[in-house]
């Protein structure tokens, strides 16, 4: 793993440990809302692409969305690089707050037309969604209210 690490540049090493934060895939939108701060903003995408030609993330296509998923082993990897560069408790929060709007909006919808859809979404983002709760119930009760009662 260092010898790949080590072929990253700079950006890609930090945007690596970063998406350590997502459990299971995530989509595109998901990882611009929780690491597009500061000088990775608008860098994402091209940082996203250079991680999946170097093997270090990959790419699916699920019923027509693109998901992004590390390895477990990368992702511990990542976490690990993370944990020692700081910075991850506020990324920590990010993941949930995106996750929580996500389940907040998926309250709303899925009562409509696209029920379906929605349930799908979620189990499609349920390794996230626990996460998400497992982080809130430790650091921040409230949002664990609202993302158990949205869910």
């Amino acid at each position: 793993m260092d010898y790949s690490y080590d072929l990253l540049g700079g950006y890609e090493q930090r945007l690596l440990a970063q998406l350590s934060v997502f459990w299971g895939s995530f989509t595109l939108e998901a990882a611009e809302a929780v690491v597009a701060v500061g000088e990775v903003a608008g860098r994402v995408l091209p940082g996203l692409l250079a991680l999946v030609d170097n093997s270090l993330l990959q790419q699916t296509d699920v019923g027509g969305e693109v998901r992004l998923a590390l390895l477990d082993v990368v992702r511990e990897y990542a976490h690990e690089r993370l944990v020692a560069v700081g910075g991850g408790d506020e990324l920590q929060r990010r993941h949930a707050n995106w996750y929580l709007r996500l389940a907040e909006q998926a309250e709303q919808e899925i009562r409509g037309a696209q029920q379906v859809g929605w349930l799908q979404r979620l189990e499609q983002d349920y390794a996230n969604l626990e996460a998400a709760l497992a982080w809130t119930l430790a650091h921040d009760p409230e949002m664990a209210i609202r993302l158990t009662g949205a869910l």
